[in-house]
């Protein structure tokens, strides 16, 4: 999957490996990079790196748990991927609103 956000790559204990992928799977998160993502953030937070931004609502708070994954997935398209399915999506709306035979 191609993404313009900058990427590193971090050497990791076996030990830690299985950490991250434990709390992957616990968690439900779809990729292992979120997961690890998140638990930078939780270190970098916990750290008191970073100033403390004024807490604005999840995107995903009053979502369902299938529209959560939808949008997890959807997020980590490439931007051609992500027209794409939205125009896949606007094709089925069509198809839904359209009256019974």
């Amino acid at each position: 999957m191609s993404t313009q956000k900058p990427r590193f790559m971090v050497t990791v204990s076996d030990e830690m490996y299985e950490a991250i992928n434990n709390y992957r799977f616990s968690n439900h998160f779809k990729s292992q990079t979120l997961a690890i993502n998140d638990l930078i953030s939780k270190g970098i937070e916990a750290l008191g790196i970073n100033e403390p931004k004024e807490e604005e609502p999840a995107i995903s708070d009053g979502l369902t748990e299938v529209e959560t994954e939808f949008l997890n997935v959807f997020s980590e398209l490439t931007p051609s991927n992500q027209r794409l399915l939205l125009g896949i999506g606007a094709v089925i709306l069509q198809e839904q609103e359209r009256p019974a035979d």
